[in-house]
């Protein structure tokens, strides 16, 4: 039975990664097929706009573990992370892994030694990255990862102090040092927010105003986006997340309500717009889970659901599923309080994307034009 090349596309396009990467042993031409770009944004495109095979990604004490957001229900009482797998990584490796941040499939992570990787836990392949002259980084400096679509490049950015501030490209796989002059706070520790082709961080400066950076990843340089006229202000604890591709802003004072906005229209100041939220410490958003009724939000003591309609909140008990040596599994729960189990959660799509630079893409894709395709 004939079947047309457009169809088996397209029908391709539908697989989860899993599926796809079994089906590249198929012929050369499966291959050539599913690795292309474009087969591979064309897959992404999807994901992102279908809203499937979204997962949650901890990073607690030395493992990284995920569970499909599919499975998660607002009528849940815990979600149980399955441990992923890591290139280079042995039984016995006590260091902790963190996850800087996650963008189209792909995960930034930094070691407590600094050691710096880009990974796609979907498809398996990582890239161990150089480090600068061959001196490990520090783990506890600012870190960000993110996209530029203008020129198709991922890079990961590193903050040292005043004057150092390092970006590699995975395109080009090589570090570039960027002069700054812009100050952050003396142990400011956060991991950058990615959105829109640049790195965000917030904090309360010293003058004791919340300010707002994004280090945009094409111009290698840093603007700042205005906060909202109203919030809170001096010792003040800012987070970020993003929530359906628009930039969130939680602040947390004592002795203060605690504040949300949402960014509606990005770098417009007058978009934004406070949100009635529980007032917990620490609020960082994550996803609307199936419906868009309930919001999953991380804080300093854990995972929660707010129901927007029903103005519900309820505690989500996070733990992870870990293998013993003899092959058994037992789960343990995560403690979001303390400092020596602390946890990072974030949200990714699995995709095809590569995490070291593909050049095939001067060639051509041949779709329609080459008789031979898929045969």
């Amino acid at each position: 039975m004939y079947i047309p090349r457009e169809l088996i596309i397209d029908i391709l396009l539908t697989l989860p990664v899993k599926s796809l990467c079994r089906f590249k042993c198929i012929s050369k031409k499966w291959q050539f097929l599913i690795s292309h770009p474009h087969f591979v944004k064309w897959h992404l495109s999807r994901t992102q706009t279908l809203g499937r095979r979204i997962r949650l990604l901890g990073d607690a004490r030395t493992d990284l573990s995920s569970v499909e957001l599919e499975t998660v229900s607002g009528n849940d009482d815990k979600i149980s992370l399955l441990g992923l797998e890591f290139p280079g990584r042995q039984l016995d490796d006590t260091r902790r892994v963190t996850c800087v941040d996650s963008c189209n499939g792909l995960l930034g992570i930094v070691n407590e030694d600094g050691d710096l990787f880009v990974y796609n836990p979907s498809t398996k392949k990582g890239n161990q990255i150089l480090n600068i002259d061959g001196h490990p980084l520090d783990p506890f400096f600012q870190y960000g990862f993110g996209y530029a679509e203008s020129i198709d490049d991922y890079k990961l950015v590193t903050i040292y102090t005043l004057g150092n501030v390092y970006v590699y490209s995975v395109r080009k796989r090589s570090w570039r040092s960027i002069p700054n002059r812009f100050r952050f706070p003396v142990e400011y520790y956060k991991m950058g927010i990615s959105l829109n082709g640049a790195i965000h961080w917030a904090f309360d400066n010293l003058e004791g105003s919340c300010v707002i950076v994004a280090f945009d990843l094409v111009e290698e340089k840093f603007e700042t986006l205005p906060p909202p006229d109203d919030v809170v202000k001096e010792d003040c604890t800012y987070t970020l997340g993003v929530l359906s591709g628009r930039l969130c802003l939680a602040a947390d004072k004592i002795g203060f309500d605690k504040q949300f906005w949402v960014m509606e229209e990005y770098g417009v100041k007058e978009s934004w717009t406070r949100i009635r939220m529980p007032k917990l410490s620490r609020l960082k958003p994550l996803c609307y889970l199936n419906s868009s009724e309930i919001v999953l939000l991380m804080t300093k003591n854990g995972l929660v659901f707010w129901d927007l309609e029903a103005c519900e909140l309820k505690n989500v008990q996070v733990g992870v599923i870990l293998n013993t040596e003899n092959g058994t599994q037992y789960y343990e729960a995560i403690s979001f309080g303390h400092r020596d189990n602390r946890c990072d959660m974030h949200v990714y799509e699995e995709s095809l994307v590569s995490p070291e630079p593909n050049f095939i893409n001067e060639v051509p894709f041949l779709l329609a034009g080459s008789q031979n395709l898929l045969r």
